[in-house]
């Protein structure tokens, strides 16, 4: 009886195990992709198909440097988003091992201050209002 016992728990431990780790994954994977969120001050958004933005790792003055994602002909979608991948970021800033802190700017929107600039640590979603 304490076989079949050891047997049955070993078996229901397993599923159980099973069970947790499918929904651990899908509810605890960690995201990888940069979103950027370009919006008017009244929350609509940045559709303009030559929105011009870029991302500059480093201070400027020290050997940093800016790279313009509208040369690589990356813009904002019809919902103002703009997303990245590690591997994307990575291939723009020219480097072999993951960049995750950066700053990104939004540049000469017509009628709004010239730069929406904030600081990225990390992937994840950002929103960027701009602002007159």
């Amino acid at each position: 009886m304490k076989k079949l016992l050891k047997r049955v728990s070993v078996v229901l431990l397993t599923v159980c195990a099973v069970f947790a780790c499918a929904f651990a994954v899908s509810a605890c994977s960690k995201t990888t992709d940069y979103t950027f969120v370009i919006q008017y001050e009244d929350g609509t958004a940045v559709t303009a198909a030559n929105t011009m933005t870029q991302i500059c790792v480093g201070d400027i003055n020290n050997g940093g440097a800016c790279y313009p994602l509208f040369a690589k002909q990356i813009y904002p979608d019809a919902n103002g988003k703009l997303t990245l991948t590690q591997a994307q970021i990575n291939e723009i800033c020219h480097s072999e091992t993951d960049v995750t802190e950066f700053a990104f700017h939004v540049l000469n929107v017509e009628g709004y201050k010239e730069d929406c600039s904030f600081e990225i640590n990390g992937a994840k979603e950002y929103i960027c209002k701009l602002s007159k």
